[in-house]
């Protein structure tokens, strides 16, 4: 009996690294498409999301976390695709919202009394309520408009009371297998925004003329082009990269992990700015300070966890004070505009 469960659990695992894998082979497969600007990415993204919503019957939520951040990043170019069909617009919604029902129905409740206070869960009780209000709403575009907004004002909060009551911990092996493919995909995307940056609006316009209205009916072109990555409007690989840089700071604390990630949110910065979203650069500059500032506090203020904050905080300053100023002189409009635009904030 014993050497049936184990059995059992190797052949479990066996396919559960075979998902992972073909995840990230769809996955270079989608970012090669996409810097050859083929149509043909939008049958791929549709095999993706079959490949992905198969692995969600089959395994839990901690397991499939990494193909959850993966759908994350690569739904919003799915839906210009496929022109914003119904399915598109809700895939990702329909992939969470299932993954974290298995915890809830699992764990029998919806937070952890010992982990969330009171006035919290109370917040959310009204954060809800108010979102249900909007059913009712009349001048609410519509059921499904509402539905689809989800994504933005309740699935954070889903995602937030499903991690707090699963089995996913900054040491568990679903956690550590999501940070290294969320190291390989912020990588992509910083490459592929620059790409997009550098061909602007018709690379894009091959792909899909659906584009075109996610452009805003041709106002982001030309100088006033803004890189998709593959994201669902201009500019909004900003968003996506404030919300995650928390992630960069998991990395293993040596030498080697200290230095990839500063260059990595060093890149970030770079990638804000050509996303010409000032918001949230100031707000990505804010979590690194408060990271940095609440990791001190936890050690204490040792020279170890202060030098390095101030160092890099330094050159960040000095540095992009003098490219934000100098670098308006390049060669490429669009980014002299760019660069003007966060110029502004110092």
């Amino acid at each position: 009996m014993k050497k049936t469960q184990e059995s059992g659990q190797r052949n479990s695992s066996s396919n559960l690294l075979a998902l992972h894998s073909v995840n990230i082979f769809l996955l270079i497969i989608n970012f090669a498409l996409n810097f050859l600007g083929s149509p043909a990415l939008k049958y791929v993204y549709l095999v993706h999301v079959i490949v992905i919503v198969i692995g969600l019957l089959i395994y839990n939520f901690e397991q499939i976390f990494f193909e959850i951040i993966t759908l994350m990043f690569i739904e919003g170019q799915g839906r210009i695709l496929w022109h914003y069909q119904p399915w598109s617009r809700v895939a990702f919604d329909i992939v969470t919202f299932l993954s974290l029902a298995k915890v809830f129905i699992q764990q029998k409740k919806f937070y952890d009394q010992k982990i969330i206070p009171w006035p919290v869960i109370m917040l959310i009780a009204l954060h809800f309520l108010w979102y249900i209000i909007q059913f009712f709403n009349v001048n609410a575009v519509s059921v499904f408009g509402v539905l689809a907004a989800s994504k933005i004002y309740i699935y954070p909060i889903l995602l937030f009371l499903g991690i707090s009551l699963s089995d996913l911990t900054p040491m568990s092996k679903g956690f550590k297998q999501m940070l290294f493919g969320f190291y390989f995909i912020i990588i992509l995307e910083i490459f592929l925004n620059y790409f997009h940056f550098t061909v602007k609006q018709q690379h894009l316009l091959n792909m899909s003329s659906y584009y075109y209205k996610a452009m805003k009916d041709g106002i982001f072109t030309d100088n006033l082009f803004r890189p998709f990555a593959t994201t669902s409007l201009p500019g909004v690989l900003a968003i996506y990269i404030f919300l995650t840089v928390g992630f960069l700071f998991f990395m293993k604390k040596n030498i080697k992990g200290t230095i990839f990630k500063w260059i990595i949110i060093a890149l970030s910065f770079f990638t804000i700015i050509t996303c010409q979203v000032r918001s949230a650069l100031v707000k990505f500059l804010l979590v690194i300070i408060f990271i940095q500032l609440g990791t001190m506090f936890y050690k204490r203020f040792s020279l170890r966890s202060v030098l390095p904050f101030f160092v890099a905080l330094i050159i960040l300053v000095i540095g992009s004070q003098n490219y934000l100023n100098k670098g308006i002189e390049s060669e490429d409009e669009n980014l002299n505009y760019a660069i003007g635009r966060a110029s502004s904030l110092t």
